[in-house]
C-alpha cells in the first residue's frame, strides 16, 4: 500500500486529496492514464502496440483501458497516437 510506504494512514492521505475532490487511487489511476498518453505520443515508443503501453502502466483489461482513455482524452488511444505522431513527423 502507498500509505504504508510513505508512513501515513489511508485516512490522512484521503483527507489530503479531499481538497482536490478526488482520492489517492483516482489520482494514481489518472496519472497512469497520463503516462500512457505521453508514451503513445512519443515517437521513441511508436514500436510498442497500444496494448503494450497499457500493460506497461498496469492496465490489464484493454476494453477498460480504451474506455477510460477515451473518457479522459475524448479520443481513442490509437487516434491519440496517430495524431501525435503525425504532428511530430510532418
Amino acid at each position: 500500500k502507498v500509505e504504508r510506504a510513505i508512513g501515513v494512514s489511508s485516512r490522512y492521505v484521503n483527507k489530503l486529496f479531499e481538497a482536490e475532490d478526488t482520492s489517492l487511487m483516482r489520482y494514481v489511476w489518472r496519472m497512469r492514464l497520463e503516462r500512457c498518453a505521453e508514451e503513445l505520443a512519443t515517437p521513441q515508443f511508436s514500436f510498442l502496440r497500444v496494448s503494450d503501453v497499457a500493460l506497461r502502466w498496469g492496465f490489464n483489461d484493454m476494453s477498460h483501458f480504451s474506455r477510460a482513455f477515451k473518457e479522459r482524452f475524448n479520443t481513442s488511444p490509437r487516434e491519440w497516437r496517430n495524431r501525435a505522431l503525425q504532428k511530430s513527423n510532418p
